[in-house]
């Protein structure tokens, strides 16, 4: 019986951690979808193409808008909590990473 338990107790958390995960991804998708618009705009503002200075707001204005509901998605759950536990275990691409300096060869800082 207390196996079964043991088992169930398991399985549920599980369950929970997939389905957290599932909705992480998904949130995930929603904002590259935001930002890749975003850059398609700001790449069509600054062509050659993109005609007159107020057709060219319009497009910065539009990819403004894109940045801000990705930044809006980020910060709902499952992306953001109150204690933020991701913002311990920051991307090991940034500069504010304490592990950046060391793989480009540099000393790290105190």
């Amino acid at each position: 019986m207390r196996r079964l338990l043991i088992v169930l107790l398991f399985g549920l958390v599980l369950a929970g951690g997939a389905a957290v995960t599932w909705q992480a991804m998904g949130k995930a998708r929603l904002v590259e979808e935001d930002l890749t618009t975003a850059r398609t705009l700001l790449a069509r503002a600054g062509g050659f193409e993109s005609g007159q200075l107020k057709q060219r707001l319009r497009l910065i204005k539009q990819a403004e808008q894109h940045t801000l509901r990705a930044q809006r998605r980020l910060g709902q759950w499952p992306c953001a909590s109150r204690s933020r536990p991701a913002a311990r275990f920051r991307c090991l691409g940034t500069t504010d990473s304490p592990f950046a300096s060391r793989r480009h060869g540099a000393s790290p800082s105190p």
